[in-house]
């Protein structure tokens, strides 16, 4: 005969990791451990705004208590990683996004013969871009009246 006794934690962990689920952690278990047994962060996880959404424990609550959830932001980059975040019971933690935009990026539309998006550390001038990255200004393209932005 087998016996699993109830669950001691529950930890949601959920957004950029490699696997999203309820983690049962031991007490004491921290941020890192959490990490550790997903699998850990996908590549355009932000380590600047990990996010634990957090409920107060039942000796701290009050009828004058209009929330009893709260938010913490930890910046994971820089965490003390052997003191670590220690979670608790019915903690969830969001990993967020990295940005999406990139820098040294430039890009062409419209008349040209190969319109896209295109680095500034080959193309150093307008010129350049449109001849050799572009291909070209297009066949059709009305010269008499250019506009600028």
């Amino acid at each position: 005969m087998l016996f699993v006794g109830p669950r001691i934690s529950s930890i949601t962990l959920q957004g950029m990791v490699r696997k999203e689920a309820i983690y049962e952690l031991k007490e004491g278990e921290t941020l890192e451990n959490l990490f550790k047994y997903s699998g850990g962060l996908s590549a355009v996880a932000s380590t600047n705004a990990v996010n634990i959404s957090r409920i107060k424990p039942f000796k701290d609550r009050n009828q004058e208590l209009v929330f009893d959830r709260f938010l913490t932001t930890v910046n994971y980059s820089t965490l003390n990683k052997t003191k670590g975040f220690v979670l608790t019971d019915g903690d969830v933690v969001t990993v967020q996004e990295i940005l999406t935009k990139q820098k040294n990026k430039v890009f062409i539309g419209r008349n040209v013969n190969a319109p896209g998006s295109y680095g500034l550390d080959i193309y150093k001038d307008l010129k350049t871009l449109i001849n050799t990255g572009a291909k070209g200004v297009s066949i059709n393209t009305y010269f008499s009246k250019i506009s600028y932005y």
